[in-house]
């Protein structure tokens, strides 16, 4: 009988002119928001990354576990503790944890999950703030070779 409900509600809607129909099983139980302060970082930076839990009607969801995970990486010294760790949310549905850049400038993929939730972020890494150009290596003299002007 449900599948008949939902059949006969998507042909409703395609007959009365709407564009799409959306359906979702099994229904959601709520989201989960992973989120940096910044999209780009010199090597060595720390950054404080949020996981956020909520339920269906928007509360925040306290107590659960969100594992942070380094999914790729430049380099090999990344870390946010190590390269999975597991934070449980405070009251407010929040765990947080720090991302170490490491040493090699490039992209690092990292993924909070929690039960059937996931959510990505990717923070650019750059060289070092501040950090000079290296000046252009010139050549040894190698004297006037014996020509005279």
């Amino acid at each position: 009988m449900k599948g008949i409900l939902i059949a006969l509600t998507v042909s409703a809607a395609l007959l009365l002119g709407s564009s799409a129909a959306i359906a979702q099983y099994p229904q959601p139980t709520g989201n989960l928001t992973l989120t940096s302060p910044t999209v780009t970082a010199t090597t060595g930076a720390s950054i404080t990354l949020t996981c956020e839990l909520r339920d269906t009607s928007g509360a925040p969801i306290a107590g659960a576990p969100c594992t942070f995970t380094i999914e790729s990486e430049p380099g090999t010294d990344a870390a946010v503790g190590s390269k999975v760790v597991t934070k449980t949310t405070d009251a407010n549905g929040i765990a947080t944890t720090v991302l170490q850049t490491g040493s090699t400038p490039g992209q690092i993929v990292v993924s909070a999950t929690s039960g059937t939730f996931r959510s990505v972020t990717v923070v650019t890494v750059t060289g070092p703030a501040g950090t000079p150009p290296a000046s252009p290596v010139s050549p040894p003299s190698t004297g006037d070779g014996g020509l005279v002007n």
